[in-house]
């Protein structure tokens, strides 16, 4: 064996590759794998993913996606000595960084690297860096936070000084603080240096803070459904928000002083016909509280939802109508950090397959507490089923194409399911199931299954819990905006068929 050929060895390979500049993209295992089948260096260049995966290297997607591009980037560096240096070489240290001009990224699909992907917590933050790893170049400058300012009324509960999702704000004297649940544009300013009190949430939302966030255990208080707890004289109880995994709808009220109304902030939920039985609301509701009101879909755009279950049903009839042209097609589900979990195990459980989850989504669905069955439904193998979980981003018919290119020698089509309460604005409202989108190979399935309660069940929640005074939580102005929430809400039936006909009048 010559030097050149030494040089390009699979071994040779591997101890660049767990070098600092490669960062241990194989282990050795992988390359016992490789050498077992007698892998050279040329074959190993052009090997894909998946044929990673058939060699039994790489444990996760990901490190896979590591393992090819170190790869390349070391034969373009061995390539260019050969050469005599010049520019190839020159040109091979960014690659090696997996932050440089050479990192091959055009054909990957951006979902892969999901240990480094924002999920986001609300659908609104899903940009991503181009040129990930550049960390490992140089430190990131120091990012100074903004001046926190005074908070709106309706993140602090009357009669107290206890803020609800309200991190990013200052009230002094606060030492009490209140997560509804665990997305992003509710935890906003709460990081691992919070020391300004004592954070209440639900055990779920209280392990992902610890474990996503970083924030010491000891700032840290878990509360049950249901369970009535003692805050600085006031009885504090988490009732169940129909949301997220570990969402809550918080009720304070007040023993000390019997002629104060109770206050109920909602949070992100979803009402429901069975809430009407929860003790908790039924005894605040006899005393008209004030109402902290999530207002997502307060408007005549989203007047009616179908139920989740109906959404479910429709979902599980388009899967398997889709999946009776064959097994080579590829199923995407769109999530959230947290959210959206039912839609995935229902098609799981529909099909009788597994339901694979990357390393991020993986760590949240650890922290909640699911059932042994769905349990069994999880494989951490994207090899293994057909049935992948991605972010809500990914279900667009442009990452959709890049994650058709990566699977084409596995697939001919990927149909993506989106399940959010906006794909059904866009619908006419005699439309109360799917909507499906085809762009060749690629299928778009908008799933009008919401998490938060559309504008028929917002008033039908409003007339059981008969607030004294409501205050709208989402896009509150503070003025017109915020007044025409309340107009919608407070309407009387004859009042609201008024207004809803005449907004159809106007948008068709």
């Amino acid at each position: 064996m010559d030097a050149s050929t030494r040089r390009r060895s699979v071994d040779a390979c591997a101890a660049w590759m767990r070098s600092e500049h490669a960062a241990g993209a194989f282990v050795a295992k992988d390359v016992e794998a490789l050498r077992a089948r007698g892998t050279t260096m040329a074959t190993l260049e052009g090997m894909e993913c998946e044929d990673y995966a058939r060699a039994g290297c790489g444990e996760t997607l990901g490190a896979r996606v590591r393992m090819r591009r170190a790869v390349r980037a070391y034969g373009r560096m061995v390539r260019g000595e050969e050469e005599g240096g010049g520019r190839a070489a020159r040109r091979t240290d960014g690659g090696a960084r997996f932050g440089g001009r050479v990192t091959i990224e055009e054909d990957l699909a951006p979902v892969f690297d999901r240990d480094r992907a924002d999920w986001g917590g609300d659908g609104n933050s899903m940009k991503r860096t181009r040129r990930e790893g550049k960390e490992n170049a140089r430190p990131a400058p120091e990012v100074k936070m903004k001046k926190r300012r005074l908070p709106p009324p309706w993140i602090r509960p009357p009669g107290t000084r206890f803020l609800v999702d309200g991190f990013a704000h200052d009230l002094d004297g606060c030492e009490h603080w209140f997560l509804t649940h665990f997305h992003a544009d509710h935890y906003q300013g709460l990081t691992k240096k919070f020391d300004r009190g004592v954070v209440y949430g639900t055990p779920t939302t209280i392990r992902l803070v610890k474990e996503r966030l970083g924030v010491d255990p000891r700032r840290l208080r878990a509360v049950r459904i249901g369970e009535r707890v003692d805050v600085d004289g006031v009885d504090v109880t988490f009732i169940d928000a129909n949301h997220c995994p570990g969402a809550a709808m918080i009720l304070f009220e007040f023993p000390n002083n019997p002629k104060a109304a109770p206050v109920l902030h909602t949070g992100d939920f979803r009402f429901h016909e069975g809430m009407r039985d929860d003790p908790h609301l039924r005894k605040a509701a006899e005393r008209a509280p004030v109402l902290l009101l999530d207002t997502t879909y307060c408007s005549l755009d989203q007047d009616d939802f179908p139920t989740q279950k109906h959404a479910l049903r429709a979902m599980t009839d388009a899967l398997r109508s889709e999946a009776m042209f064959g097994h080579r097609r590829l199923f995407l589900f769109g999530t959230y950090t947290i959210g959206k979990e039912k839609v995935f195990f229902e098609a799981a459980k529909a099909l009788g397959q597994k339901v694979y989850v990357g390393k991020a989504k993986l760590a949240v669905l650890n922290a909640i507490e699911l059932t042994k069955e769905e349990k069994s439904l999880i494989t951490t193998n994207d090899a293994k089923t057909n049935l992948h979980v991605v972010p809500m981003g990914s279900t667009s018919f442009k990452k959709m194409a890049s994650i058709m290119k990566y699977y084409k020698t596995r697939f001919d089509s990927v149909i993506a399911f989106k399940p959010t309460g906006w794909t059904f604005s866009a619908q006419s409202k005699t439309s109360r199931s799917t909507k499906r989108r085809q762009r060749g190979k690629l299928v778009q399935y908008g799933l009008p299954y919401s998490e938060h309660s559309s504008l028929n069940e917002l008033r039908s929640f409003v007339r059981f819990i008969n607030p004294r005074k409501i205050f709208p939580h989402v896009n509150n102005d503070c003025g017109p905006r915020s007044a025409r929430m309340l107009e919608l809400l407070r309407a009387s039936d004859d009042e609201y068929a008024d207004m809803l006909a005449g907004h159809r009048t106007t948008t068709t």
